[in-house]
């Protein structure tokens, strides 16, 4: 439990020093960010599912712990938060496999 507390705090701080819009903004800039980094790493290239499925595990786990954590959770803002950090790491991923 100490470290799901640890982590929302963590991202209570990111979200108050973002102050650069809502937080679906946040998740989509966090699931591009997961994209890129793990795709890097990995050196296996954008197009593969890799990066992609490293995205869907941080959202989940980032959905578990507001899960936990908050007592005002809902499955709308929760449905918000998965759309808009998988969508532009799925479009990407689908655009480049497309190309191939």
């Amino acid at each position: 439990m100490q470290f799901v507390v640890a982590y929302e705090r963590v991202i209570s701080w990111i979200m108050w020093r973002a102050q650069f819009g809502p937080d679906k903004l946040v998740h989509t800039f966090a699931g591009l960010a997961i994209w890129l980094l793990v795709a890097l790493v990995v050196r296996r290239g954008f197009a593969r599912w890799l990066p992609f499925a490293a995205v869907v595990l941080a959202e989940t786990g980032n959905e578990v712990m507001d899960y936990i954590v908050h007592i005002n959770w809902t499955a709308t803002g929760t449905l918000g938060d998965i759309v808009f950090t998988l969508f532009w790491p799925l479009v990407l991923t689908l655009a480049l496999r497309w190309k191939r």
